[in-house]
């Protein structure tokens, strides 16, 4: 009993070959795409990896932040700085940023934000100086 095989299964035949190309070009389109859509996600995965260690790194200095506003002095420094409250009894003396500038010395409050702390330093000095009324 020999079995009948259709004529565009036998082998040699154009028929076969052209079902055998398409099957293989439709499987290496399908692994391009797989390929490619791998690459993108390791690419997507590294990003996503660099800002996980980037939001460690901000959660742990915010960690830092509420670890030091925990205790009592800072707390007590935030509230006088951002909320301008005082103890009972104390007197605040503000002294504005422009007083340099009032007396014509604009050099020195350029020279004073140069060196950091220098220029509060001379605005207390001349406070207690120059507005004295002994």
């Amino acid at each position: 009993m020999s079995a009948s095989v259709p004529s565009w299964l036998r082998r040699g035949s154009p028929v076969l070959l052209i079902v055998l190309l398409v099957t293989l070009a439709f499987l290496s389109r399908s692994l391009f795409a797989e390929a490619k859509r791998n690459l993108r996600l390791r690419s997507e995965l590294s990003t996503l990896n660099a800002q996980i260690a980037e939001l460690k790194g901000g959660n742990g200095q915010l960690a830092d932040d509420l670890s030091a506003l925990e205790r009592p002095f800072a707390l007590e420094r935030e509230a006088r700085l951002k909320y301008g409250l005082r103890k009972t009894g104390e007197q605040v003396l503000i002294i504005p940023s422009g007083a340099n500038q009032s007396d014509g010395q604009a050099g020195d409050s350029v020279s004073a934000s140069a060196s950091g702390g220098l220029g509060n330093l001379k605005a207390w000095w001349k406070y207690f100086t120059e507005n004295s009324t002994s």
